[in-house]
């Protein structure tokens, strides 16, 4: 044994047999003065914070003794009357200030395994409403850590808390709450009921922050849900509040939604804008949250425009930023968006270990939405490399779960790619019935890339099975479209595949001057 070692372990012995040789009594009081002395030594006794049922108006105020608080908590348990120098009323007092700080330190800090313990704990020693709040303060590392069914479990425990000692401020929290955990899977009519509860609890209580939340987060489950005029309005809506109240954290995060808005509906430039200024808005507030977000947002605009090395930095960037504060839902989605872009430079093998890596995290937290996501995209990497019955069950799997969680625009993508592997294998009613799905979903969803690029894929499959008048009417259309969007090389790809199925049928291309395009 390495004398350090044999030193450490003797050291523990000795402190151990100390401690046993003290009678109940004496080990209160020694844990009593060592609270003391700590306390002390950190900064004297902490302030008491806001009540919780304050805290989304008052801001929590640092202590030097915050990082020691779980500490200071802990000496404080095994204290008690016999103690002689304390009653047990301020035990329990000092006990939940100093959770209560050693929990918000946490959050803050993205400790999350330790702010979940701690919130659970706060939650035991705490008397209604408040635990409610506690509850909701738990959901929300849950959320971070992307345990989303964990999350929705504890906002509906928070309500059944509140409807035996009702707090209004409390109760629109976790309204507010609820209507975010909607958007995981596009729950439209649950998120309108909780939605339209929030704001009245919101409004009469004059808490602007959060109503705004609440307008943003009901954008979102509209966005998701393919219904972009209604994201709108409340997206708008949303940042008519934040500007009202000068609320520049809120504006940043609007921003980023609105980012995400545009770009589907293929308004790029507007799209460009919005998340250019949410991550310098987020940048200037140190809110690192918002800038990951607004980051992913921008790399997501850029690989679209196939500005593929700008996206790279900006997702590795995003990454970092997801890592340091713990919040795995964020880092499966950036890997899956940065396999992406390796996937189209060829890289495939860091693609596939990208991919893996998302799969497996959106798999552990319970996010059904990214897992499905995920899947669709790596089945394009293995149609890629030619596993074509790999890339088939894979689409099938995603396609199951984008049905599960009510995901009409990503649905749209994997029968498009399930199109493709049918049109590769000469499946051709199969492969036409997948085209005219997917472009059913594009239309439906208003995602107008998607429609020109399916309308320019089927064109292709359908010169080769001999429809050539319907694909000329496909190819019209299609073109017309990425080319308005100022997708040319996208176009040019499309164009010299339709050239190769045209010279394979014996038909003229469609863009041939000689005949402006006829077959």
């Amino acid at each position: 044994m390495h004398a350090e070692t044999a030193y450490v372990f003797r050291h523990a012995l000795v402190q151990s047999a100390a401690y046993e040789l003290q009678t109940p009594t004496q080990r209160e009081q020694l844990h009593y003065l060592a609270f003391q002395l700590l306390e002390q030594v950190f900064g004297g006794r902490a302030p008491e914070p806001p009540p919780l049922s304050d805290s989304g108006k008052k801001p929590f105020q640092p202590h030097p003794s915050d990082p020691f608080a779980d500490e200071l908590a802990g000496h404080l348990h095994f204290v008690g009357t016999s103690a002689g120098q304390v009653d047990d009323a301020e035990v329990l007092a000092l006990t939940r200030l100093y959770v209560r700080r050693a929990a918000e330190f946490a959050t803050q800090s993205y400790r999350n395994d330790a702010a979940r313990c701690h919130w659970a704990k706060l939650f035991e020693i705490l008397p209604r409403p408040e635990r409610a709040e506690a509850l909701r303060m738990w959901a929300s590392v849950e959320t971070l850590d992307g345990d989303n069914r964990a999350a929705r479990t504890l906002l509906l425990r928070a309500l059944e808390e509140l409807h035996h000692a009702p707090c209004k401020p409390i109760d629109g929290a976790v309204l507010t709450d609820l209507v975010a955990s909607c958007q995981n899977n596009a729950e439209v009519e649950a998120a309108l009921d909780w939605c339209q509860r929030a704001l009245v609890i919101h409004r009469e209580h004059g808490s602007p922050h959060l109503e705004c939340t609440t307008l943003k987060s009901m954008g979102g489950v509209f966005l998701l849900a393919g219904r972009h005029a209604d994201a709108e309005i409340q997206f708008d809506a949303a940042m008519a509040v934040a500007v009202r109240g000068d609320l520049k954290d809120k504006q940043a995060g609007i921003r980023a939604a609105r980012s995400v808005l545009l770009q589907q509906l293929s308004r790029y430039d507007e799209a460009e804008a919005e998340a250019a200024h949410a991550l310098k808005l987020a940048q200037e507030l140190n809110d690192t949250r918002t800038e990951a977000l607004a980051l992913v947002t921008q790399a997501n605009l850029f690989a679209v425009t196939r500005r593929f090395d700008d996206a790279e930095k900006a997702y590795t960037r995003a990454l970092a930023l997801y890592s340091g504060f713990g919040a795995r839902a964020g880092e499966a989605v950036t890997l899956m968006n940065l396999a992406n872009i390796l996937s189209s430079a060829s890289r495939r093998s860091e693609a596939a270990s990208a991919y893996d890596r998302a799969l497996t995290l959106s798999r552990e937290i319970g996010h059904r939405r990214y897992e499905g996501g995920i899947l669709g995209n790596q089945a394009e990497l293995f149609f890629a490399a030619g596993q074509l019955e790999l890339a088939e069950e894979t689409f099938r799997q995603a396609l199951a779960i984008h049905h599960e969680t009510g995901n009409p625009r990503s649905e749209g993508y994997v029968h498009r790619g399930l199109a493709r592997i049918m049109r590769a294998l000469d499946r051709h009613g199969e492969a036409e019935s997948a085209f005219s799905l997917a472009l059913a979903l594009s239309q439906t969803v208003g995602n107008r890339w998607l429609a020109g690029d399916v309308l320019c894929e089927r064109a292709i499959g359908r010169v080769s099975a001999g429809l050539v008048a319907e694909a000329h009417e496909d190819w019209r259309k299609g073109s017309a479209i990425l080319s308005g969007l100022g997708h040319t090389e996208e176009l040019e790809g499309q164009r010299n595949a339709m050239r190769e199925a045209c010279a394979a049928a014996g038909v003229r291309p469609f863009d041939d001057p000689a005949d402006e395009g006829a077959p």
